[in-house]
């Protein structure tokens, strides 16, 4: 059974998120964090999805407080959380992925934690550096779509759902950007999602 947000979260078609402190004063991140929310909104209208994301002062906790959070997250993610095992993960600083850990009590959600990569680099022809934040943005907007109610199972490979993003470098790293898809035309932004996974998040959120 597909896990899905309560009721009364899908009636009121939002979701609020609690960016951590450490994420906001991520020198790498900061930037982009400060208008996610707002890129997510585009991309859910233009996709015509019932869902919206609205910031949060409170971090996330039993029964109250934002219903996502966004994490930074290095060679280990650790969440423990009431009334759930605790959970243990290896992960990698500098990968072009995130992490969303979608906590749950007989399908129905009751909060969703955001990890991004602390570093993520792309290889150039100069060598290894940091990716630009258009491939950031791909990266987090990847992660809150998760935060919708999406498992690895339920999206497409192409678009913002491309398990490893195939970035485009430019000569500097605000020219990055992603493969729609995988070694075809078409690059992000304008960030795209399949027609398959944009009906799954409809369902997801219709009553």
């Amino acid at each position: 059974m597909p896990i899905h947000w309560p009721e009364a979260t899908v009636r009121g078609r939002e979701l609020t998120v609690f960016i951590t402190p450490a994420a906001s004063r991520s020198l790498v991140w900061m930037n982009v964090l400060g208008h996610l929310l707002k890129e997510f909104n585009a991309v859910s209208k233009a996709h015509k999805l019932p869902i919206r994301m609205k910031a949060s002062t409170q971090p996330p906790k039993e029964g109250a407080g934002a219903d996502v959070a966004i994490n930074i997250a290095t060679d280990k993610i650790n969440l423990t959380f009431p009334g759930l095992d605790p959970i243990s993960e290896t992960f990698g600083a500098t990968q072009k992925h995130g992490r969303t850990l979608l906590l749950d009590r007989r399908n129905e959600l009751l909060k969703a934690f955001v990890y991004l990569p602390a570093t993520p680099q792309v290889n150039t022809p100069s060598g290894m550096r940091a990716v630009g934040p258009k491939v950031l943005t791909v990266i987090a907007l990847h992660e809150l779509l998760h935060a919708c109610a999406l498992e690895n199972r339920d999206h497409g490979d192409s678009g913002l759902f491309q398990a490893n993003p195939p970035v485009n470098p430019g000569d500097r790293p605000i020219q990055d950007t992603v493969s729609v898809k995988p070694n075809a035309y078409g690059a992000m932004p304008p960030y795209k999602i399949d027609d398959a996974t944009v009906q799954t998040l409809i369902d997801r959120w219709t009553l």
